[in-house]
């Protein structure tokens, strides 16, 4: 077991900014926010049987959420008839020309974060899950020399919006929990439906708003990774080189995620326990 020590946010936990606001130090009895030796940043609150990963800076949920509803609300828009035929069309600009538009978006992420929130959490203090989609993430992404650099920064922001938007979190290990190695390998793009597919058959209901997401979402990664075979390619090699047994729902997270959710409010997903 780690060695645990209460402490403050730290400035050098985040790259180009720092807390602007004192975490919620409790004493020993009643437990507090604590580092552990690894870098993992853990939070324990006082009658929870187990720790919650990260810690929930006020600011920095805040500004993930903005980022968070502005892709939301184009993929909303997107979804509207024809402009969801524009968006398809969209996966044959040449990769040069996505990458730009990449780096736009990643740049207003940027600002959000810095203006809303402390700046961008450093990798090393991601909670673990965190930290072994950013481990696959940057090996798989060796070897590539054309827009590396923005790959990188849109994988950090990624680990940045999985560290703190728990609900989905939960939900995205859960469902890589379920991935089939041999599957990615024999067919990436009809595994990637299957996971999501998976995923929302167990939104409570099936037919609710963000089961329907999980479903267009499913068809439209589907199209992408048949179409564009360097993305394939890279995804497939992320996803084999990723360790499931590091990401997927541990006895913690099942506590916070099922047992203490039922506790406190009703079910909206049907985490797998096995």
């Amino acid at each position: 077991m780690p060695e645990y020590r209460v402490v403050e946010p730290k400035r050098d936990w985040f790259q180009g900014g720092e807390s602007q606001e004192k975490a919620i130090l409790l004493d020993e009895e009643k437990g507090g926010v604590v580092e552990t030796e690894i870098g993992e940043i853990l939070t324990y609150i006082k009658g929870e049987k187990y720790p919650r990963k990260g810690y929930p800076y006020p600011r920095d949920v805040k500004a993930v959420s903005i980022i968070k509803r502005g892709l939301v609300l184009l993929a909303n828009i997107a979804a509207i008839s024809p402009l969801k035929y524009l968006l398809l069309l969209m996966i044959f600009l040449p990769d040069r020309i996505l990458l730009d538009l990449a780096t736009c978006f990643l740049r207003y992420a940027g600002k959000v974060l810095a203006i809303q929130g402390t700046g961008w959490l450093k990798s090393e203090h991601f909670c673990k899950s965190g930290k072994e989609i950013w481990r696959a993430g940057i090996k798989s992404l060796r070897g590539i020399i054309n827009g590396r650099d923005v790959l990188e920064r849109a994988l950090l922001l990624f680990c940045e919006a999985w560290e703190y938007e728990t609900a989905y979190r939960y939900r995205g290990q859960d469902g890589l929990g379920e991935l089939k190695k041999d599957r990615i390998k024999e067919n990436l793009p009809k595994e990637a439906e299957r996971i999501l597919l998976l995923m929302a058959d167990r939104e409570i209901p099936p037919d609710s708003y963000v089961a329907k997401r999980w479903r267009a979402l499913a068809k439209a990664i589907k199209c992408v990774l048949i179409i564009k075979g360097d993305w394939r390619r890279w995804l497939q090699k992320f996803l084999l080189e990723l360790k499931i047994s590091e990401v997927k729902l541990d006895e913690g997270d099942l506590y916070h995620c099922v047992e203490k959710q039922r506790e406190d409010t009703p079910q909206h997903y049907k985490f797998n326990h096995n």
